[in-house]
């Protein structure tokens, strides 16, 4: 249950299996809020447990309250909902899959502006009440996000319960996330990883680098080759190990490869030729593939490329099975 005043948000902790420390719990539940800024808010009193002020490393339990200041979190009563359209991939009572298309944020932003034409606009339309509460507010039943110019996959949690647990076996790697990206270039090998310290751009608050990054940390992709075209592009196949802000984007071009129509991190000759023979308008990356367990069950799920993506695949790369949605349950 979430409770809000006009300068907080009240988040009950839902039925969890043993006691967790404050900050790994809210740092599960708030995947984009990194965990030294959680410490950062216990500090300054602006998180509180069943009212008082708390520390870092305390245990919260089932049934109590945290106090979260909200500041410049978006209220969920500025969220208009949108009547559009959905691409249910998989639902059951606990989540649903859905294939978010391009163009279109996961959640509200603080733009201008921002809070219109995003997936939770038109969650908020479709299910109502139907999703799960917990969480930062503007973001019901959000367990992760995609890039507004990235399609794929996405997990909605329906239930509370649901939703930390989903969140949790995000944070700790047990979410298998698969992408399919065209790249520039040819690779000798068919296989390869790339490992790295991503954080923000010095000067440019928009990018992510390699390069002496603000605040870095850790990155981990590995990628299995599917096929070159005569374009000079070649279709990876791509597994995030980590899930760092614009990973696949910055990594790619980081080793000469960038992803194709890429605005922010691509070649711009080659943005304009796949502009022009495609009319390719965004980044060719597509989140295809995720597998998990939940509740004794192994979920999973493939999603379809779109038209925009599939008309610039090479003639030479046969892709059948990247034409339609696919769920698998044991």
């Amino acid at each position: 249950m979430l409770e809000k005043s006009s300068n907080k948000e009240e988040i009950i902790v839902p039925e969890i299996p043993a006691p967790e420390r404050i900050d790994r719990y809210l740092q599960a539940r708030l995947p984009d809020i990194s965990r030294s800024q959680i410490h950062a808010l216990i500090r300054e009193n602006s998180i509180l447990l069943n009212g008082k002020s708390t520390k870092k490393s305390v245990f919260v339990d089932t049934g109590d309250t945290i106090f979260i200041a909200q500041k410049s979190i978006r209220s969920m009563s500025d969220i208009p909902a949108e009547n559009r359209d959905l691409d249910i991939v998989y639902e059951n009572d606990s989540f649903i899959v859905v294939n978010k298309p391009a163009r279109m944020n996961t959640h509200p932003t603080p733009q201008r502006g921002g809070n219109v034409w995003t997936l939770v606009n038109a969650l908020l339309s479709k299910y109502e009440t139907g999703l799960a509460e917990t969480g930062q507010s503007g973001r019901p039943g959000i367990v992760h996000r995609l890039d507004r110019d990235t399609s794929g996959l996405i997990l909605i949690a329906k239930a509370d319960s649901a939703l930390y647990r989903l969140q949790r076996l995000m944070h700790d790697r047990k979410i298998e996330k698969t992408y399919l990206a065209l790249v520039t270039g040819d690779f000798r090998e068919k296989t390869g990883y790339i490992e790295s310290y991503i954080g923000r751009h010095p000067s440019d608050r928009r990018c992510m680098t390699t390069v002496d990054p603000i605040s870095p940390r850790l990155a981990k992709t590995a990628f299995e080759v599917i096929g070159s075209g005569y374009d000079d592009t070649t279709l990876i196949r791509v597994s995030l190990l980590t899930g760092r802000t614009h990973q696949i984007r910055v990594h790619f071009a980081s080793i000469g490869h960038p992803v194709a129509g890429d605005a922010l991190y691509g070649d711009e000759s080659t943005n304009r030729q796949f502009s022009k023979a495609y009319r390719l308008s965004r980044q060719w990356l597509h989140a295809y593939a995720l597998s998990f367990e939940f509740l004794w069950k192994r979920y999973r799920f493939s999603c379809a490329l779109d038209p925009e993506l599939l008309a610039c695949i090479p003639e030479t790369i046969h892709v059948p099975e990247y034409c339609s949605h696919s769920v698998l349950i044991d």
